[in-house]
């Protein structure tokens, strides 16, 4: 195939994105496969690895749940995207996507599934005043 390079997503937050293994040369179902994350270029961490057997394991401590690799391709799937996951995400030390999770108008605010996620300030006016309207009850 060559060299495709780093694919670009963006996302709202609370949505899944999936972040496939666009490397040179991508790991078959029986390779080892490491995601690591990275941020402004100082730190990174594995979020998870994939061994020759097949077995994944979640290195995200607490994130388990958000986490997650696809049965047969290397493809990386996060649910409930934070701002806090934007970055570079690496695939077997190789840049294979760049997320950038950015905070969803009114209209995504239906997808989110937990409300307390939200931070102050980040609602806009019109779903604070819904949300006093509900407690009247």
């Amino acid at each position: 195939h060559g060299q495709s390079g780093p694919a670009h997503y963006t996302v709202s937050n609370g949505r899944t994105v999936q972040l496939p293994c666009n490397t040179s040369l991508p790991p078959t179902s029986s390779e080892r496969v490491q995601w690591t994350f990275s941020n402004s270029g100082s730190n990174s961490e594995t979020i998870l690895t994939r061994d020759e057997r097949g077995t994944v394991t979640i290195k995200k401590l607490g994130q388990e749940h958000r986490f997650s690799l696809l049965p047969i391709e290397p493809t990386l799937v996060i649910r409930d995207v934070q701002p806090a996951d934007s970055g570079q995400y690496l695939c077997n030390s190789e840049h294979a996507a760049h997320l950038l999770v950015i905070k969803g108008g009114p209209g995504h605010s239906s997808t989110q599934k937990t409300p307390t996620a939200a931070t102050p300030g980040s609602e806009d006016s019109s779903s604070v005043s819904a949300s006093l309207f509900h407690t009247v009850y």
